[in-house]
């Protein structure tokens, strides 16, 4: 659940692949589960999730790509609505993470 994922510590996982040799750490997020009912704004808490990660990303030396999972852009979806609200919530990742290393973090579609 939502919730679930919201309380899991990441740290002990990623000091691991940073020790392990790794640089890059890709993330998918499915943002929809942390979405407020029938709407495209994205729940405060994930947003801090997010921004907790990507700093102890940063301090580890590893480059965060935060992917958005569980999209529904297909040939039977309402292609434009679903543009816009995938749109809507980058610019809400865009806008919680400006003026945050745009070399440690990057955005996948």
């Amino acid at each position: 659940t939502a919730d679930e994922i919201l309380k899991t510590d990441l740290t002990p996982k990623l000091q691991q692949i940073a020790k392990d040799g790794f640089r890059t750490v890709r993330l998918p997020v499915a943002f929809d589960l942390f979405t407020f009912d029938k709407s495209s704004t994205l729940q405060p808490q994930l947003l801090t999730k997010l921004k907790d990660i990507y700093y102890t990303c940063y301090n580890l030396n590893l480059k965060l790509v935060l992917t958005f999972h569980y999209g529904v852009l297909d040939e039977n979806s309402q292609y434009n609505t679903e543009i816009d609200h995938v749109s809507w919530i980058w610019k809400q990742v865009q806008k919680e993470f400006k003026g945050h290393g745009y070399d440690y973090l990057f955005f996948e579609l």
